[in-house]
């Protein structure tokens, strides 16, 4: 049972402490994903060149 109103509350995101955290969180998502698909297209392309 959920006391209160949920992760993503609008009026708390607005705060400045929450805004800060989201903003931190989402560019390391955004670093994490970018980083991981430039490394599996390399290891695909790596894989397609050296297997003839």
């Amino acid at each position: 049972v959920m006391t209160g109103p949920g992760i993503y509350d609008p009026t708390t995101i607005l705060n400045k402490n929450e805004l800060q955290k989201a903003l931190k969180e989402g560019w390391i998502k955004l670093g994490f994903y970018l980083i991981s698909f430039f490394y599996y297209l390399y290891a695909m392309i790596y894989t397609m060149v050296t297997s003839s």
